[in-house]
């Protein structure tokens, strides 16, 4: 009998394999799957091509080294397919279906078809072959197949079933992308199969075969499709509310330019880069831009972009046009949510922001030609839009630039699905013309973007907020910190409390909350939560806080938002077909419109996620890069998703990351969730592992989010990555990478259990407390992370540290030395605050890596280490090591040294070196030496061997007279901060003026100081307190070139030669004034940005202002008629105020005074003043001038001239503090004395705590 079986001989042809081995090096196919027996299996009708088609392409794919296999035989009527035959289906790796005429006539092909999709597996194709039949024949059983089955039907209508199999297995196949013969010949057919085959072999890069299968097919054909339950409906059934949500975006995004600048270069190539990426753009036709008025069909454009990208170039404010754009967008940002991208193009950002340069000469212009309002509504979006996120050309290749911009905005409109109806509806909520006190609660299941609304609607809003503040997952860190360090996170958002203060317990933090924030404008996000008393230690009442305060929450429990008082409940529904299809596209194509073929598979896997984005998301994001095939496997392993379905699907996405990625999830979800990004990159870089492509990888699937610089992660994706670890910790020890969990780090540490798979061991709760042995660590060979902040003892001491180490941070290190042997060659940190070492190693060991060392407040340490071993070292903090006595001489070697603090080293006596060259060095940190021997000289050393030090803090180290070089001014020509007070000089070197980029000048308690020669002009803050003998301070004859200026003479009794302390106030305001002026002395002054202060001894108000108020602490002025608007550039206010001798009895850490203004009894703008630390004492009644522009006083000031009468209300919660008289002016353009012109600085923080600090809340 013959065998019924043909199929390939090996060693008749060389096999496939063999053939790509052959192939040349340039050839991008790769070897088969090993997995595989065959690579080909023909499934023909016999009788129809077995003699001819199928016989001639069997022998060419034979002979091509393609292993194939062919059946030989019909199967006899009533015979079952044998074993030989099914195994042969299962083994093959690429199925060729010849689909003839007759095919649908054999039980056998349709039985085989049936068992070839049922076992389809990860990288199988199917290739349909459409023989002399049409693909529509076969797709809808007409014709032949027609009567193929109706004569299937009477001879089996007892298996209804099988039939409907092989009718959907017939349909599914021929929707498949294949080969119609037509009129061709069938050499040429067959050749052209035998090529695509060898792709198809060979690709396994996306390896996007495009077959449009359907889930119901699966589910008929195997009863029930085990990733989903029971059957699924075709038609997608749309949520009651789904018709009010079909928002009418047409384009992807809005370009806005300055054609002449721009569009026959950067912008055209931007637009097509967009457009090859699939993103719907619409780009400006000139033709638009004609007449006064911005034409209805640019708005409709704005209004139904999702993002636009604002080109500003040089010359883009001078287009009237552009400007008018630009205001469309931010209104469209503002009340529908649209996401705008700024590119700043051959343009300075601070030149846009302040109208500098080209853009004042713009403005100049056009405020000969448009009224005041409308100039004012486009000065004000040009400052708006350039503190969004924005991008830079600077010095990049418009190449690299217009790819970083198609990466944001693809990244952006992914965040954009859906947004735009649950923003609209939270706004309906918050409607923040109001000015009442409100409290929206944001409810819905988890993952369905609660967070993500929340984070958009923050950065849409927080500019019309005095404070803002967002506290990020109130659940876990609750859990973890407790809630004081929430109430003081809270409480520090203000800049009038200390960044160090104490909350004692919860009621203690309620009560500073109330007293803090019930009279300031807050807008408050509490993100997580889920039990009330959460709520009610940061949000416990309305009253808590001011006037048009908004308090929003988010949470799964709607009932614990029913529980609070005067909340609003506002449902986050999950996202409509439409939305979700959109989403989900996303992350599976890449684009937001699915592939051809796809959209069968994609309409089920969107009805299972029923509009939880999350969900479509993680399905998605696993499904990307892979073929259809693999699409049907892939979903037919995700079993019991109904169960646990987000955190399987989290888990899905997951496991589709490479390993490195996996294990930078792993690190944020158990220590650096919540950490700035940067310190997050320098962690995860220190350990070995890309931190730039992994953090992008994490938030392509949503599992982290950048924003504001802060890295925040899902916290349903941290709780999985908990899970993943404590897993592996407990069940599978020999992989377990991260130790986190206290229990599983006391298990390993005292039975010396870990493993070398063990890569970090973080142990950061500061209240347990612990006992190891001293061979904790021995069996941990490939340790790379250690941080310890618990307090941990080692009475043993300890034996072994791991060599492997690469960052190490130990607070309160119990031992005074490490161990003798430990001497890690890649160690890049060594942290070891509060600890008990005396001395970090006695013998020479080369640390190449090692770029920072910190042992910060160990008052054991009395010598440093040789810093020659240290080649590399960038941050060396020693501050508050009591008991240091001598840094080596080494240390003037260190080139790449940048951070140096030894603040409070009160024994430190030697720092000589033979020659220093700290060409690196920025921060320089030394103030509390008292005791260093030779100041002057290290003094002057360290001015000429360090010319880029922008930070020099020398407070408290006995300078003398002459200890500050002379040619300080030409040395440190970076210099952002000097704070040199609490010292023994009597005067400052003259070249102190050519230190132009100063913005901090600290001489605070420089008792025998006399005189301060003129500064330079760009100095922001200057602060004398206590200067007690300080007779002469330099008028300001130079010009002014800083927008902000503070000068606080708290105690300076003796200033100006005795003379009257309030004309040094009203000289320097003045002067400030004048600074404002611009050059043309006809261009408007409608949109001034910055403010002056000054404090002084004084007791009476100056007569300059001409309204006063000698009994309270309010003053009204009456605005005239027929004034002239155009020349009003804003306010000045002057205080005579006491702070009483029991103020040192407060709790309070601080006290302040604030201003309100009220024009026509309306309050407009918001708080400004200023607050006094409880360790400086003013010892009689002092004097408060401020001038605040009319920039920053607030959008009802467009109303000006409708204005009958301003009042300022100063007021204080502090019995101690007393307002006794106060001053108010309306200042106009005559007032400047002087024509100065005036550049954008900003404000460097100072070095101490300055004893008061001025707030503003200008936006």
């Amino acid at each position: 009998m013959a065998n019924p079986l043909m199929k390939s001989k090996q060693g008749k042809f060389p096999t496939y394999q063999s053939h790509l081995s052959s192939l040349p090096p340039s050839s991008s196919s790769s070897s088969s799957n090993p997995d595989f027996e065959y690579d080909v299996f023909i499934s023909f009708r016999g009788k129809d091509t077995r003699k001819r088609f199928t016989t001639h392409l069997y022998s060419s794919l034979e002979g091509n080294g393609i292993s194939t296999f062919m059946d030989d035989e019909e199967l006899e009527t009533g015979k079952a397919i044998s074993p030989e035959l099914l195994r042969a289906i299962k083994n093959s790796r690429l199925f060729i279906i010849v689909l003839s005429e007759n095919y649908a006539d054999s039980r056998w092909c349709l039985d085989e078809l049936v068992h070839i999709i049922e076992n389809l597996r990860p990288k199988s194709y199917i290739i349909p072959i459409f023989y002399d039949v049409d693909p529509t024949v076969v797709r809808h059983q007409k014709n032949s197949y027609a009567i193929a089955f109706s004569d299937h039907e009477k001879k089996y209508k007892d298996q209804v079933d099988k039939i409907n199999r092989w009718r959907l297995a017939l349909t599914a196949v021929a929707n498949i992308s294949g080969w119609h013969l037509n009129d061709q010949s069938e050499v040429q057919f067959i050749e052209y199969i035998v090529k695509e085959v060898f792709r198809k072999l060979g690709d396994t890069s996306r390896l996007l075969d495009e077959l449009d299968t359907t889930i119901e097919l699966v589910n008929r054909l195997k009863g029930t499709y085990k990733g989903f339950s029971g059957a699924i409906s075709h038609e997608f059934r749309l949520r009651k509310s789904d018709d009010h949500r079909q928002h009418g975006f047409r384009y992807d995004v809005f370009l806005s330019c300055r054609g002449e600048n721009t569009r026959n270069h950067f912008v055209d190539n931007l637009y097509h880069a967009l457009h090859r990426h699939g993103i719907a753009t619409f780009r400006v036709d000139e033709t638009l831009r004609m007449g006064s008025e911005i034409v209805p069909q640019l708005l409709q454009a704005i209004k139904n972009s999702k993002l636009s990208i604002v080109i500003l170039s040089r010359n883009y404010a001078s287009s009237a046009w552009c400007l008018e754009e630009l205001v469309h967008i931010l209104e469209c940002r503002k009340k529908v949510g649209n996401q705008v991208l700024p590119i700043f193009y051959g343009v300075d950002p601070n030149a846009v922001r302040h109208q500098t340069d080209s853009y004042g000469e713009a403005f100049a212009e056009h405020e000969e030609r448009f009224n005041l309002e409308k100039v004012k509504k486009w000065r004000d979006a040009l400052r708006k839009v350039t503190n969004l996120t924005s991008r830079h050309l600077d010095k990049r290749h418009e190449v690299d630039l217009i790819d970083d911009i198609v990466r944001t905005v693809s990244r952006q409109l992914r965040a954009l699905v859906g947004m735009a109806y649950q923003l609209n509806k939270l706004n309906s909520y918050l409607d923040s013309d109001v000015n009442d006190v409100r409290i929206i609660g944001l409810w819905g299941v988890a993952g369905i973007g609660k967070t993500t609304i929340m984070e958009v609607n923050y950065n849409m809003i927080s500019e019309n907020f005095e404070v803002c503040c967002l506290l990020a997952n109130v659940k876990e860190e609750s859990l973890r910190f407790g809630l004081t360090a929430l109430q003081q996170q809270l409480l520090r958002r203000l800049p009038e409390v200390p960044e160090k203060i104490s909350v004692r317990d919860v009621q203690h933090g309620i009560g500073l909350i109330r007293d803090h924030f019930c009279s300031k404008r807050v807008l408050l996000i509490l993100d997580n939560v889920d039990k009330l008393d959460q709520l009610e230690a940061l949000a416990g009442d309305s009253s808590w806080f001011g006037s048009g305060s908004r308090i929003i929450i988010t949470t799964r429990d709607k009932n614990l938002l029913a529980s609070l008082k005067g909340v609003k409940m506002c449902e986050i529904e999950g996202l409509n077909h439409g939305e979700a299809s959109e989403l989900f596209s996303f992350h599976a194509f890449g684009q937001n419109q699915q592939l051809e073929h796809y959209d069968m598979l994609c309409r089920h896997v969107v009805e299972y996620a029923n509009g939880n984005p999350l969900t479509l998301k993680g399905i998605g994001r696993f499904l990307f890069g892979k073929n259809i095939n693999e699409w049907i496997y892939s979903l037919n392993n995700i079993k019991s998703l109904r169960k646990n379905q987000i955190f399987n699907t989290l888990r899905i996405s997951y496991d589709s990351l490479d390993e490195e990625s996996k294990a930078i999830f792993l690190y944020i979800s158990c220590f650096l969730d919540s950490k700035n990004v940067d310190r997050v990159s320098e962690v995860l870089d220190c350990c070995g592992y890309p931190s730039k492509i992994g953090m992008e990888s994490l938030i392509d699937i949503s599992f982290i989010t950048v924003s504001n610089n802060i890295v925040r992660m899902h916290p349903f994706a941290q709780k999985m990555g908990w899970k993943i670890v404590h897993r592996e910790c407990t069940s599978k020890p020999v992989k377990c990478r991260i130790l986190w969990h206290h229990r599983d780090i006391t298990e390993v540490t005292s039975r010396n259990s870990g493993t070398e798979s063990v890569e970090a061991i973080v142990l950061d709760n500061p209240e347990l407390e612990g006992h190891w042995n001293r061979k904790a660590f021995t069996s941990l060979c490939n340790l790379k992370l250690l941080s310890i902040r618990s307090n941990i003892h080692l009475p043993e001491g300890l034996e072994y540290l791991p060599q492997t180490l690469r960052l190490l941070k130990w607070r309160r290190y119990p031992l005074k030395s490490l161990p003798p042997d430990f001497c890690p060659s890649q160690l890049v940190e060594l942290k070891m605050c509060h600890s008990q070492i005396e001395q970090l190693w006695w013998e020479e060991k080369l640390f190449n890596d090692l770029k920072c060392i910190n042992l910060s407040h160990s008052r054991n340490l009395t010598k440093t280490p040789d810093f020659t071993w240290t080649p590399n070292l960038e941050k060396l903090i020693l501050e508050g090591c009591t008991s240091l006595v001598e840094v080596h001489p080494s240390f003037g070697t260190l080139k790449r040294l940048r951070i140096l603090n030894l603040k409070d080293c009160i024994s430190l006596r030697s720092l000589q070196c033979a020659a220093m060259s700290l060409e690196s060095l920025q921060i320089c940190f030394l103030s509390g030496c008292s005791k260093l021997e030779h100041i002057d000289q290290l003094v002057a050393r360290l001015v000429l061997g360090s010319p880029n030090i922008l930070k020099l803090s020398l407070r408290n180290c006995d300078l003398e007279e002459g200890a500050i070089p002379s040619d300080i001014g030409c040395c440190l020509t970076s210099l952002e901060v000097l704070d040199i007070g609490r010292n023994k000089f009597s005067s400052l070197p003259k070249s102190i003026r050519q230190l132009n980029k100063l913005k901090f000048l600290g001489l605070a308690h420089c008792n025998q100081l006399k005189s301060v020669p003129e500064l330079p002009s760009n100095v922001e803050y200057v602060e004398a307190r206590d200067c007690s003998s300080l007779h002469t301070f330099s008028n300001p004859s130079n010009v002014r070139t800083s927008i902000d200026f503070v000068l606080s003479f708290i105690n300076c009794f003796n200033l100006a030669q005795n003379k009257d302390c309030r004309s040094t106030a009203l000289t320097w305001l003045k002067a400030y004034l004048g600074s404002l002026m611009p050059d043309n002395q006809n261009q408007e002054l409608s949109q001034l940005s910055g403010r002056f202060d000054i404090i002084v001894p004084g007791t009476r108000i100056p007569e300059w202002f001409r309204h006063q108020n000698n009994m309270g602490p309010s003053v009204t002025i009456p605005l005239p008629p027929n004034r002239n608007n155009r020349n009003w550039i804003g306010f000045a206010f002057c205080v005579v105020f006491i702070v009483h001798q029991n103020y040192s009895e407060e709790e309070s850490s601080s006290i302040e005074i604030n201003c309100q203004l009220y024009a026509d009894e309306s309050r407009i703008g918001n708080r400004f003043g200023f607050c006094i630390s409880n360790n400086t004492a003013l010892k009689s009644d002092h004097l408060w001038l401020r001038y605040v522009s009319n920039g920053s006083i607030g959008k009802r000031m467009l109303r000006w001239n409708r204005i009958g009468q301003i009042t300022a209300s100063f007021e204080t919660e502090s019995h101690c503090l007393e307002v006794k008289k106060c001053g108010l002016r309306a200042v106009y353009k005559q007032d400047m004395e002087e024509k100065n012109k005036r550049k954008f600085q900003y404000i460097c923080s100072p070095t101490e705590d300055l004893g008061v600090g001025f707030f503003s809340n200008d936006k």
